[in-house]
């Protein structure tokens, strides 16, 4: 009968010793073959060596050809080491051709089933190398008595019968103590019993669920972890089976996963472990966890036939949440990114060298994409700037800020140069170096617009240089002019005021419309500047007047132009050769006066007349508005007047317009004077010499 020795008890020295050898009492030794390799059994021969009381004979064989050295030394006992290639199978030729030869099985670590596989060959005893060298040698005292059939019942009671309860305890450690066994079986098997709790408390503290499954995928045990995450109780998970088809499972992609095409079928069907497979399994109540999960298959001792599955899995369902949330982040970001109406960058490296680039900033630099990727944004940076960029960049990569803004140029593909406004962040990774994510926004619009602003300033700069200059006018002009220029420069510092502090606010429309506003007062400044510097110095005699021919056609179109008229709407009516002989910026001053009264008083259509007189030629400029009161007629071209009742005055005047037209036509040898327009309206007149 085969048995598994775990530790020989004491009554077992009562009954003989290895030196009588049964009841004849046998004086040689044992002769024992000890069949190894160069594992555990080698370890054992050394050990039996020290013993007199055995003979050793020292095999050093591989699996079953060694069958002839076996059986040449004539042995009482072949102990075979469990970890030769071929063990079981050297065992199972041992006991079919040399029946009367004992066999010990020998192991270097307790394994239940690869005891019960060895048992199953024909070995009598298997034993682990943990052992005393007193154990061992009372096993084979044992061993010695039962060749002569004396110590079956003490084998008896010191085995275990292989046919027992699936040898769940026939193998644990060499230390299951008789009752009546010393000291040291008892310490063995105490060292034992917390070995097997100490495992026990492992598995349940384990947050990972962990399972064995039958051949027929019956859950044979389950830790708490597995039921929680099954949300299932224990004993609800122990009457499952892994093959049911009501369990439901997900691919990743959301797809039903077959039965037989799941982890754990597969690993029993194949023989292969699975592992890192990841699938949804709908629970009891209906709600879905992910799973992330490793079958290994555990096999016979004679690798035959599958034992059982084990399998652990930990629940993922947050993890896979937590995941897909940075992906939709991620994706949402790009998106973002790639589709912003400003160019948008991202670099990684301390040379900035672009890794991420949207379709706005390959407009606005003229590259492609493809041609953007790869470059350092300095090489994109006006060499002039480069300095400070560099310096804010690696800064903001050492942490030592977090964002930065500036206005700086670009060169485009092309060559051109384009100022652009930089604001770049810093996005730290969870792993890798800080991304550096750059917005750019084209600016040039805006440098140009502060470039007209600078212009203008400057043409109003010059204006007041020019009032300055006039310091010989009478307080009585000063006083009456302060008033009427007041409501350009307002005009002027109001846009001006407006583009400064709004700048980003205004759209382009916006920007321009404040910087025309500017120029259209810049320029009725001017031209009230243009009229006091002409009065004065018509005053002071100092006006220069050089005459010569003027051919009047393109010079009446150039006088509509400098008031901001529309070209249709004013109606000329002159002759292409009609001219008059004068100074061409004082007939230009002349015309364009006449226009400004109409514009302020009068009303549209406005034209303007040229008719040959012979040795002179006169000019008319008409209007359709409520004329002039005949009471105020004379006073029309002296300084300073302006009509208080009757007209309405549209638009800021110094009183001086008609009284420089007449000072003007005088100093050309000519006139100026008002008639009624008919039927209605008025008509301002000046006479010069025929060209």
């Amino acid at each position: 009968m085969a048995r598994t020795i775990q530790v020989p008890s004491a009554n077992a020295k009562a009954r003989g010793t290895v030196t009588s050898l049964g009841p004849d009492n046998r004086s040689r030794p044992i002769r024992v073959v000890v069949a190894n390799g160069p594992g555990a059994g080698a370890r054992l021969a050394k050990r039996l060596a020290a013993f007199e009381e055995v003979e050793i004979i020292d095999v050093a064989v591989d699996g079953a050809g060694s069958f002839g050295l076996i059986e040449a030394a004539r042995a009482d006992i072949v102990v075979v080491d469990l970890g030769l290639g071929q063990a079981l199978e050297l065992i199972a030729q041992l006991r079919e051709r040399l029946p009367s030869v004992h066999i010990v099985a020998h192991l270097a670590l307790a394994s239940e089933r690869l005891a019960e596989a060895a048992l199953a060959a024909g070995a009598e005893v298997c034993a682990i190398e943990s052992v005393s060298d007193a154990q061992l040698l009372e096993a084979l005292d044992l061993l010695a008595w039962h060749l002569d059939g004396e110590a079956a019942d003490e084998q008896s009671r010191l085995g275990h019968d292989a046919d027992g309860d699936r040898g769940s305890e026939a193998l644990h450690t060499a230390g299951r103590a008789d009752p009546d066994a010393g000291g040291e079986d008892l310490r063995l098997q105490d060292e034992l019993d917390r070995a097997r709790r100490g495992h026990e408390a492992l598995l349940e503290a384990l947050d990972a669920g962990v399972i064995n499954v039958a051949p027929n995928g019956a859950v044979i045990t389950a830790n708490a972890s597995a039921a929680r995450i099954m949300g299932l109780s224990r004993e609800e998970l122990l009457a499952r089976n892994i093959l049911d088809p009501s369990w439901v499972a997900i691919r990743e992609d959301g797809s039903f996963w077959p039965t037989d095409e799941r982890p754990m079928p597969l690993a029993m069907r194949t023989g292969e472990p699975q592992r890192g497979a990841v699938y949804g399994v709908r629970r009891h109540g209906g709600d879905v966890r992910w799973l992330s999960l490793n079958a290994v298959p555990v096999w016979d001792a004679d690798a035959s036939a599958l034992s059982s599955l084990v399998v652990s899995f930990v629940d993922v369902t947050e993890q896979r949440a937590a995941e897909e949330a940075v992906r939709l982040n991620a994706a949402q970001f790009r998106a973002i990114f790639d589709r912003a109406a400003i160019g948008m960058a991202a670099t990684w490296d301390n040379d900035g060298r672009l890794e991420w680039v949207n379709p706005a900033l390959c407009e606005l630099t003229g590259y492609s994409a493809e041609e953007l990727v790869g470059m350092r944004f300095v090489e994109l940076t006006h060499p002039e700037d480069v300095g400070p960029v560099l310096g804010l960049y690696r800064q903001l990569l050492r942490g030592d800020r977090e964002r930065y803004q500036l206005e700086k140029r670009y060169i485009r593909k092309d060559g051109g140069v384009i100022w652009v406004r930089v604001t770049v962040s810093v996005a730290h990774q969870p792993l890798g170096a800080p991304m550096a994510v750059s917005m750019v926004e084209d600016i040039t619009p805006a440098k140009e617009a502060e470039e007209v602003r600078e212009r203008a300033a400057a043409q109003l700069r010059r204006a007041n240089e020019e009032l300055r200059t006039a310091d010989d006018l009478k307080d009585s002009l000063l006083g009456v002019t302060s008033h009427e220029m007041r409501t350009p420069l307002v005009g002027v510092l109001g846009y001006a005021e407006t583009l400064q502090a709004h700048w980003d606010a205004l759209d382009e429309a916006e920007r321009r419309g404040s910087v025309d506003g500017i120029l259209r007062q810049a320029r009725l400044l001017a031209a009230i500047v243009d009229d006091l510097v002409a009065f004065a110095n018509a005053q002071g005699g100092r006006l220069r007047v050089d005459l010569a021919p003027v051919e009047l056609a393109p010079l009446l179109r150039h006088a509509i132009e400098d008031r901001g008229l529309a070209p249709a709407s004013v109606a000329i009516r002159c002759e292409p050769e009609a001219a008059v002989v004068g100074d061409p910026r004082h007939v230009r001053h002349i015309v364009g006066n006449c226009l400004a009264n109409a514009m302020k008083y009068g009303a549209p259509p406005m034209s303007i007349e040229v008719e040959d007189k012979g040795n002179d030629v006169e000019i008319r400029v008409r209007d359709q508005g409520p004329g002039v009161e005949e009471a105020f007629v004379p006073f029309l071209f002296e300084r300073f007047s302006q009509p208080t009742t009757g007209l309405i005055r549209r638009s800021a005047g110094t009183g001086l317009g008609l009284a420089v037209v007449a000072a003007l036509a005088r100093s050309m040898g000519g006139t100026a004077w008002y008639e009624p327009n008919s039927p209605a309206g008025a008509c301002f007149c000046v006479r010069l010499p025929a060209g």
